[in-house]
């Protein structure tokens, strides 16, 4: 049924062999998006509540290896583990809009004016202030990916401390940056200038963890966003002078890659953390958890390729790609580009090997029909457009 959907929709010859449909459209095998969907039911009950009646199903005591307990076990059972009751739906009253004027963003303005903005917003702020960029980063290595937090804090101008932190594969850019404000907020709350300080802002370019530490919300690094608001609390409670107020802590989306020097180290640092290894090894993390059950269908088929290509495709070098580029092209172009490169066409070889005694061998132009003679051929040059030729 898939093959006879996708040669419904692609411009292919009814013979063209199934795999190279499959790559055409960008459709792994049925069994491996069905796999796929079992992984992303696994990830489903790995976030119920541990009072969801199949949470109970699943919990330690014995019972027979059920279709239900092989699911469930496709996830790592050492995952972060995301408390849906913490903040049910109906306590998040936060207005959107609201949150996003808070972290000083505003929808429709370009990147460097909201940039000269939080510059000069930064700079009518007390010396004694501490102010901390963070950042996270994420790089890829061939198939392996890897994260990275960087922070670093000034005060009156000066760097008073900066650091970073390897992540490892299995966390993602998001969980990055909650854990690089995390870290820096905490650098800033044990600062021996911290009793001297009034303030802390913490800046960064992620405007979707910048809006969750201002208003709470399930998701991914829960344990991390709520020990950000615990040391938000603390921080009225420090020790501090007796002319220093007790302040709060701000804060502030800050515009990647826009010039601001604090925000560029703490990229830098980032992306250094990346390269190296984490001392333990973290847990898979909601977020990686999501992106893993839409990626794996794909990996799957990226894996098996080898071994399903044609061989016309392998000499091609043509790989499995989640959005090919070349179904931008008009209709009957992207027709004979497929059958150009599957030999499935109006080619005389084609012909001759389905005995199709009624076919013309030969192109009008006198010469005998090849995979690519459409391309060489000075007729159908001719009659294609200038700009595709």
């Amino acid at each position: 049924m898939q093959a006879k959907a996708i040669r419904a929709v692609l411009p292919v010859y009814r013979t063209t062999p199934v795999p190279i449909l499959q790559r055409e459209a960008a459709l792994p095998p049925a069994e491996v998006i069905l796999d796929a969907k079992l992984y992303k039911a696994s990830v489903r009950i790995h976030r119920l509540d541990e009072r969801h009646p199949l949470r109970k199903r699943l919990g330690d005591r014995p019972g027979p290896d059920s279709r239900l307990r092989r699911m469930a076990r496709l996830v790592d059972g050492n995952a972060e583990y995301i408390d849906p009751l913490e903040l049910p739906p109906w306590e998040r009253l936060a207005d959107w809009h609201k949150v996003l004027r808070r972290v000083g963003y505003a929808p429709g303005k370009a990147k460097e004016e909201l940039a000269l903005e939080l510059t000069d917003r930064l700079g009518t702020l007390s010396k004694r202030d501490i102010v901390v960029y963070t950042d996270g980063s994420q790089t890829t290595d061939g198939s392996r990916t890897s994260a990275g937090a960087g922070w670093v804090g000034y005060q009156a101008t000066r760097q008073i401390f900066r650091g970073s932190e390897p992540l490892g594969s299995q966390t993602e850019v998001f969980d990055a940056e909650a854990q690089a404000a995390l870290q820096g907020l905490l650098e800033a709350v044990r600062s021996p200038t911290a009793r001297m300080a009034d303030n802390v802002h913490i800046c960064l370019d992620n405007l979707a963890v910048a809006a969750r530490l201002v208003a709470q919300s399930a998701g991914s690094s829960q344990t991390r966003f709520r020990a950000f608001s615990g040391l938000s609390c603390s921080w009225k409670q420090r020790e501090r002078t007796s002319w220093t107020m007790p302040g709060r802590v701000y804060i502030w989306w800050c515009p990647g890659h826009a010039g601001i020097p604090g925000n560029e180290e703490a990229d830098s640092l980032a992306k250094e953390a990346c390269k190296q290894t984490p001392e333990s090894h973290p847990r898979p993390t909601l977020a990686h958890l999501k992106r893993q059950s839409k990626a794996v269908a794909f990996q799957t088929f990226d894996r098996r390729w080898p071994s399903l290509c044609p061989r016309q495709y392998a000499d091609l070098g043509i790989v499995p790609h989640p959005k090919p580029p070349e179904l931008r092209l008009p209709r009957h172009l992207l027709g004979r580009l497929y059958a150009s490169r599957s030999h499935h066409g109006d080619f005389a070889a084609y012909h001759e090997r389905f005995a199709h005694k009624d076919a013309l061998l030969d192109c009008s132009c006198g010469r005998r029909k090849t995979p690519v003679h459409f391309y060489f051929c000075k007729r159908g040059r001719k009659a294609t457009p200038g700009h595709l030729r």
